[in-house]
């Protein structure tokens, strides 16, 4: 648990009881209720502050950040210190058991609105000739590692970024989906190359619904709202249930995933695998068209010119968003200690015209 606490204007001669009293309302409430209810990995901010004079009391708020990027909100204040850190307690309790049963019922509205929509396209694709179905999955699953592969960087780092889950969607449901949306609309023969750019499209327009969703149900419930009739029985039916933390995206992100398809020794262009980690951290710090241009370009092969018709802007702006990567990430890396010509190897991997 990361804990920070913040004290104002507590009078002098009573600060050393006031800290005494907090760190035991930390280790004897706070704590086990997180625990309980699967939030020992929060960061936990609390002011607690005084209000002055004689018959002053304290007003103690409380903030918790919890997945995906969300902040609950607890306050009291009394003339006790007790009661106002009772009352923070009691709030605080109350938001997690409103948070988690949210986020339960989300989860399962989005899982049901995933599979109608497979539902619909694989509809779609049925209605087609076989023939034409054949032949789409032959030139599909040509490119189905390669799209893979983008699929599972992508996820890396979105859920990197706090943007998805750690559990949903998984690699295997975006690549359904953008399998079936690409052969609903099946034209006929088309060459890899250009196959693969409207897979990426595609990859692209699923992910990008997929996070706005996310963000659509992130709204935080309001402390002034009454709490669900059965709030209690459900948390109580939830407890010891994990939540899903953010992870980073070294963690199952794999090299090959990374560099192209044809080094004999990844392991040289980059170095020990401590310099492969923060690299993969700084790449997370990328605007996410900047980070998909610059890993499409250099180790995915693929020409400006293709890359702009993929972003649907000039080439110029490709240029220079991949100049502005460049530049960061070599200064980053050198800054780091990794040194030039290893930073300037590793950035010029894979690289394509």
């Amino acid at each position: 648990m990361n804990i920070n606490v913040s004290y104002k204007r507590i009078p002098a001669p009573a600060r050393a009881e006031v800290e005494r009293r907090v760190d035991d309302w930390f280790g004897q409430h706070l704590r086990p209720l997180m625990e309980a209810m699967g939030a020992s990995g929060m960061a936990v901010h609390l002011v607690v502050r005084h209000d002055g004079g004689s018959a002053g009391g304290y007003r103690v708020k409380l903030h918790m950040h919890v997945p995906p990027k969300k902040i609950l909100v607890a306050q009291g204040r009394d003339a006790s210190l007790g009661l106002a850190l009772q009352t923070v307690l009691e709030r605080i309790r109350r938001e997690l058991q409103r948070h988690r049963e949210r986020v339960r019922h989300q989860d399962e509205y989005r899982r049901k609105e995933r599979r109608r929509r497979l539902r619909q396209r694989k509809s779609q694709v049925g209605n087609l000739d076989v023939v034409v179905i054949d032949a789409a999955n032959e030139a599909i699953e040509a490119v189905r590692p390669r799209l893979e592969r983008a699929i599972r960087r992508e996820l890396a780092y979105l859920r990197g970024q706090g943007e998805l889950r750690s559990d949903s969607p998984t690699v295997e449901e975006v690549l359904d989906e953008v399998v079936l949306n690409v052969k609903g609309r099946w034209q006929g023969p088309v060459e890899r190359d250009a196959l693969y750019l409207q897979l990426l499209k595609e990859m692209h327009a699923v992910l990008v619904r997929e996070v706005e969703e996310s963000r659509a149900y992130g709204d935080l419930v309001s402390l002034e709202q009454a709490p669900p009739a059965d709030a209690g029985d459900q948390a109580e039916a939830m407890v010891g249930e994990e939540w899903n933390e953010f992870w980073q995206p070294d963690e199952m992100l794999r090299l090959e995933d990374i560099l192209p398809d044809d080094e004999e020794s990844p392991e040289a262009e980059v170095g020990e695998m401590e310099e492969l980690a923060y690299i993969l951290e700084l790449l997370r710090h990328l605007p996410v068209r900047w980070r998909r241009a610059l890993l499409l370009h250099r180790f995915d092969g693929i020409p400006l010119r293709e890359l702009s018709g993929l972003f649907g802007c000039s080439t110029e702006r490709v240029e220079g968003w991949l100049a502005c990567s460049r530049n960061y990430l070599h200064e980053k890396l050198v800054d780091a200690g990794i040194g030039s010509e290893a930073a300037g190897r590793f950035l010029d991997a894979g690289r394509h015209g």
